[in-house]
């Protein structure tokens, strides 16, 4: 499906594509594509063979991953104006995770061949990327770090401060995703992330909706979750 400039733009704002000269950008810029997928749609499997990477218009994007005990553990998360799946194309391995669409999603598609030939001919561009992916794998391993050691309740009320738009006075934090799916990306269960909730909401720090969390004192609740 083609796209129009403007939704292309939205790609240019990604940080690993701002010092992208031009010729480069549409270069790359006829080898993508739109994608439109319904909720529950399959982008790609755990072990699939890499082939693209995406950059998500509209919707959502769930990253997850199976276990031997056959349990799906969402790893990530992806929201509009995010790109994902990138690694795979420098590795030149298998997607490592599952990706599913939640709500109707609109992604750009960019094939790794013509992204990497790119690279190849103008490799300054890769030494500019890579701080980019740097960044992102620290971020990814302290994830991985607080997800292992801090209780059901430090987790969720860190979630909800890293999501606040401020930290003074009343805030609301939007849901990316259902709560079933929140649980699974922060390494409990269903019922866990209710108990957690209904302590929040008895103690006075948050009210929740069904696809938001009213917080009316952020600074509360750091001090609660300091606690935990």
């Amino acid at each position: 499906m083609a796209f129009d400039d403007l939704q292309f733009q939205r790609l240019l704002h990604a940080p690993i594509f701002k010092s992208w000269p031009a010729d480069a950008l549409a270069r790359l810029q006829t080898h993508c594509q739109l994608l439109s997928l319904r909720t529950g749609s399959v982008l790609f499997t755990e072990g699939g063979e890499g082939s693209a990477f995406y950059l998500v218009l509209a919707g959502r994007v769930l990253l997850s991953s199976g276990s031997a005990a056959g349990q799906e553990k969402i790893v990530e998360i992806i929201q509009p104006d995010q790109l994902f799946a990138l690694a795979v194309g420098f590795l030149g391995k298998k997607y490592p995770v599952t990706a599913t669409c939640e709500g109707r999603c609109e992604l750009i598609e960019i094939p790794f061949a013509p992204f990497l030939q790119i690279l190849r001919e103008q490799p300054e561009l890769t030494w500019l990327m890579m701080g980019n992916l740097s960044v992102r794998l620290n971020f990814m391993i302290n994830e991985i770090r607080r997800l292992s050691v801090e209780s059901a309740d430090a987790r969720v009320a860190e979630y909800l401060l890293d999501q606040c738009p401020h930290r003074d006075g009343p805030a609301r934090v939007e849901l990316p995703c259902t709560k079933a799916a929140l649980a699974a990306r922060l390494g409990i269960k269903p019922e866990t992330l209710s108990r957690v909730f209904a302590r929040l909401r008895r103690d006075g720090l948050a009210d929740i909706g069904r696809l938001h969390v009213d917080i009316p004192d952020p600074q509360a609740l750091r001090a609660w979750r300091s606690d935990r």
